[in-house]
């Protein structure tokens, strides 16, 4: 399921966690104190329920290389409890790091992200219909933890039509929603042991959508949603219908909801402070109306570099985004006056001009773009977060 923590710390704090750390900071989020001792009572056995993280973000998200590794630390220390939330199906530059998804037949997307789509968007701003019927595939990397699991999936369905559940064993089930007047999409859970779930198939009905899926061990143990969406920007929440979210996020019960966007509003040329700063307090705003007992964990976007204009020098030796030194001037400031937890991933990295420094290093730390980093610069980040997270549940 990953690489083993012993060996990647070794491997990648050698050369960055000596030079730099980031410590999480608390400005006094109202949730914080019962998500440490959540925490403690799950390392102590005395939790029977899940703990949920859910991750919210751009790219940085989508990929599954910061959450995946984040999720493996967190379950290593606290306990499997699953994998959580899944992608509704294959969609292009939406990675899990645990499955990959293939479409069968006809399949139209809708994005929230696209402001020309409309529809009614659930939790994720993803769903897919397909008019004459379809298949979706969801095929495990690799084996999941033993146990007994549940899947959930979040569909329309038309007139009469059911969706049909085909398990590894080849055994073949159909998904019974549990409906909502209010809300047109419907809960479907079903329970299995883990092989069962390893190779799987959605069979549609014609007419019909799916919003989401999750994957969880019914076991006590920490879960992360890695909710990410290529491009995104954190206002993009604001077009989530708000009874599915409602509804979704009751369904979710997060502890802690991780907020991570940025890197998108600091490269567009027209980039407002005062805009991105009404945008991102209406985000946090929103989800703590929809989490009312989660901690809120803000994370600074990471440092990234634009050597083509135009762009902003800062005395970088490549010039930065024109909007990167407001982005996370905005973000620590939303942060405190919204009382929220606070980790600046720009500082681990070495401060504004660390994208060229974490380019140069071997191995790479960011990509070749400078905006994304390396898989070894996702998860030596997530390390550091996860270091900066037991920090304080340790006290």
């Amino acid at each position: 399921m990953g690489r083993t923590l012993t060996g990647l710390l070794l491997l990648l704090c050698a050369t960055v966690c000596a030079a730099n750390t980031s410590p999480l900071v608390d400005f006094g989020d109202p949730n914080a104190a019962n998500l440490w001792n959540e925490f403690r009572q799950l390392a102590k056995g005395k939790r029977t329920e899940p703990l949920r993280i859910m991750q919210f973000g751009d790219s940085h998200t989508a990929g599954d290389y910061f959450t995946g590794r984040l999720r493996i630390l967190m379950q290593n220390r606290f306990g499997d409890a699953g994998i959580g939330w899944l992608p509704p199906g294959a969609i292009t530059n939406q990675r899990s790091a645990y499955f990959k998804a293939q479409n069968r037949g006809l399949w139209q997307l809708l994005d929230s992200k696209q402001p020309s789509q409309e529809g009614v968007f659930p939790l994720g701003g993803f769903y897919q219909i397909t008019p004459k019927g379809g298949r979706m595939e969801f095929n495990a990397k690799d084996p999941l933890a033993a146990g007994r699991w549940q899947i959930s999936a979040w569909t329309q369905a038309s007139g009469t039509g059911v969706w049909r559940l085909t398990l590894a064993s080849g055994e073949q089930q159909a998904l019974r929603a549990n409906a909502d007047a209010k809300n047109p999409w419907n809960l479907s859970t079903l329970e299995t042991r883990a092989p069962n779930l390893e190779h799987f198939a959605l069979l549609a009905p014609r007419g019909s959508a799916i919003g989401g899926l999750a994957l969880d061990r019914l076991t006590p143990g920490v879960t992360l949603d890695a909710i990410g969406t290529n491009g995104a920007r954190g206002s993009q929440i604001s077009r989530w219908d708000p009874h599915a979210m409602r509804r979704q996020m009751l369904w979710r019960n997060p502890q802690l909801i991780i907020l991570a966007y940025g890197t998108n509003e600091a490269f567009d040329f027209k980039f407002s402070s005062a805009e991105f700063e009404s945008e991102l307090r209406d985000t946090v705003r929103q989800l703590r109306y929809y989490a009312p007992n989660a901690a809120l964990l803000l994370l600074s976007a990471p440092t990234s570099a634009k050597p083509t204009p135009p762009n902003a020098s800062a005395g970088c030796p490549q010039p930065l985004a024109m909007g990167l030194l407001g982005v996370l001037d905005v973000q620590k400031r939303i942060a405190r006056e919204e009382r929220t937890l606070y980790w600046d991933w720009t500082a681990f990295m070495g401060g504004p001009c660390g994208a060229t420094r974490w380019a140069n290093r071997t191995p790479p730390l960011m990509g070749k773009d400078l905006i994304h980093l390396s898989r070894d610069g996702y998860e030596a980040s997530a390390e550091e977060l996860f270091r900066a997270l037991l920090a304080n549940i340790h006290g």
